[in-house]
């Protein structure tokens, strides 16, 4: 039976992945419906992220902060190819703005720390015995 602390787990989301989804409206900066309000919103949010990622990076343990780094490095790689390579999905000036390598990195890194909190992982094992 699944036995799942729901307040603990709830204040292990929270902080480690909750702020990625406050953070998320501020995306919208880039956006083609304020781009007339905020002509350099791409500007903005590459330098918004950059001070998170350097937060983040500063704050995580080592381990994480190697999969910042392979994931900073990676993903130029794949967003060049889905986007350009393979039209998969476009964005508003044709290119792929610099602020997406750092909040893929963000996201992957806050998401690995996430996997790793004690509550999470003793609710894992219990899923993992229950598929």
């Amino acid at each position: 039976m699944l036995q799942v602390n729901s307040k603990e787990t709830l204040i292990a989301f929270w902080k480690k992945v909750g702020i990625l989804i406050i953070l998320t409206p501020i995306l919208f900066l880039d956006g083609s419906c304020l781009s007339s309000y905020f002509p350099f919103g791409e500007e903005i949010l590459f330098l918004l992220t950059f001070v998170a990622f350097l937060v983040f990076y500063k704050r995580a343990r080592p381990r994480v902060r190697r999969i910042y780094i392979y994931v900073l490095i990676f993903s130029p790689l794949v967003e060049y190819i889905m986007s350009l390579g393979f039209d998969m999905y476009t964005y508003r000036k044709n290119n792929v703005p610099i602020y997406c390598f750092f909040m893929h990195a963000i996201c992957v890194g806050r998401l690995f720390e996430f996997t790793r909190l004690k509550p999470i992982r003793k609710t894992t094992r219990s899923l993992v015995k229950m598929l």
